[in-house]
């Protein structure tokens, strides 16, 4: 299935963390082997149900951490 196929892409191109594909600008990652259309489309709305995005900085991470585990 693509979604194995696009895991494999962003693991070669030193992408192993949801952290490390916010860090990335949306075309960025579309140059990613496979990291087009719908999966490109999946990922983002992964992303965006948790209040994530593409191209966040480290602070917005760190203050996203944070919050997050304050309301656990």
């Amino acid at each position: 299935p693509s979604h194995i196929n696009l895991k494999n892409s962003l693991m070669a191109a030193g992408i192993l963390r949801v952290r490390d594909i916010c860090l990335r600008t949306e075309t960025e990652i579309k140059q990613v082997k496979y990291a087009k259309g719908q999966c490109f489309e999946a990922l983002k709305s992964v992303l965006d149900k948790h209040g994530l995005r593409f191209g966040m900085t480290q602070e917005q991470l760190e203050i996203y951490r944070d919050n997050y585990w304050a309301n656990l």
